[in-house]
């Protein structure tokens, strides 16, 4: 068997978080024990609500935030073991796709001078010649003509999608074996977002680069990672994992039903009638929080006395679709009648 582009073993972030009044420190657990593998040419879809860990694994990946613990292994080769210009130079193998092109690119420079900084820093290329003729393809690469006005542009001549589409360009001025991609589409109208993923899908087809794609959208999720795999985060663990279509038309954990009952159907008849599975409450609880069980149980309208005291581990049901729930049978029966999103 083919050994994996990117190999993710256990990985867990925890931050200390200090109370001003008592001066008292809570562990606050973003990520816990994330472990999967991606091929070259893979797209692995992470999906949850705000403060799930998405981006967290993201930054981690993208060595922007230093794991408290695990591995991440590139063709083998463990990232974090390596320090100084050995690390920078493996870094630069995976590139993060940022959430914000707004935040993301410097108002003051051009987009060529923005574009061109990784090639320079890293210098990948010296002479100025091929630098720009490298620019002008990366721009239209991305969708993006012509291309020598848009270099020439501030990011503040440009559309929100124009920017998005920049960031992307800069993400892959490096050639990278593996892009992040962290909620990509999230600050663009809703008719530029299937340009980009489609970009970005082709993009991953010709570059051969495995993707990581951040999104709380499960039509975007469902779109980009077709015929691909999922991963549903709560609360920084993988509560149901495997293939993208498996999971949209068979959810098995209750908090993938409750996400999936809750996206709209093109049919309004349908969404006034369609019964919805709602959690027992809206907010996500604090990560801070010590969790002895199942972190889903305080909200869980299946859960029992088992769920407040054992943690479900990840099980393969079949098919390569894993669950963490010590009650598949029985959610996957009585949740049937909320499958309804097409």
């Amino acid at each position: 068997m083919t050994s994996p582009l990117l190999d993710v073993d256990r990985l867990e972030k925890v931050y200390l978080r200090t109370h001003a009044s008592t001066g008292a420190t809570t562990r606050v657990h973003a990520v816990r024990s994330i472990s999967f593998q991606l091929q070259s040419g893979e797209v692995l879809c992470l999906v949850g609500e705000s403060g799930s860990g998405k981006s967290t694994v993201g930054k981690m990946l993208a060595d922007v935030v230093p794991p408290s613990s695990g591995t991440i292994r590139l063709h083998g080769q463990d990232l974090l073991a390596l320090t100084g210009r050995e690390r920078d130079q493996a870094s630069l193998r995976i590139q993060l796709i940022h959430q914000d092109p707004f935040a993301a690119l410097n108002p003051t420079r051009t987009v060529a001078q923005s574009i061109s900084a990784p090639l320079v820093i890293h210098r990948h290329m010296k002479a100025k010649g091929p630098r720009m003729a490298r620019l002008a393809e990366l721009i239209e690469s991305v969708g993006l003509s012509p291309a020598r006005e848009i270099l020439a542009k501030y990011p503040h001549q440009l559309s929100g999608g124009q920017r998005q589409r920049v960031v992307i360009a800069r993400a892959l001025t490096v050639d990278p074996e593996v892009i992040v991609a962290d909620e990509a589409t999230s600050m663009v109208d809703v008719s530029l977002r299937v340009g980009i993923l489609d970009t970005l899908k082709r993009l991953g087809d010709t570059l051969g680069a495995g993707f990581v794609f951040i999104t709380h959208d499960f039509g975007v999720a469902r779109h980009f990672a077709f015929q691909q795999r999922l991963a549903v985060m709560y609360l920084g663990a993988f509560v149901e994992f495997g293939p993208t279509e498996l999971i949209v038309s068979n959810p098995l954990h209750p908090y993938t039903t409750m996400l999936l009952s809750a996206v709209p159907l093109p049919d309004p008849r349908k969404n006034r009638t369609r019964r919805r599975l709602r959690p027992l409450g809206e907010e996500i609880p604090d990560a801070a929080d010590a969790t002895v069980g199942c972190s889903f149980a305080s909200r869980c309208p299946f859960a029992t006395d088992r769920c407040q005291v054992e943690p479900p581990a990840l099980v393969d049901v079949g098919g390569g679709h894993q669950v963490a729930c010590h009650y598949v049978d029985r959610v996957a029966e009585e949740t049937r009648a909320y499958r309804t999103w097409a």
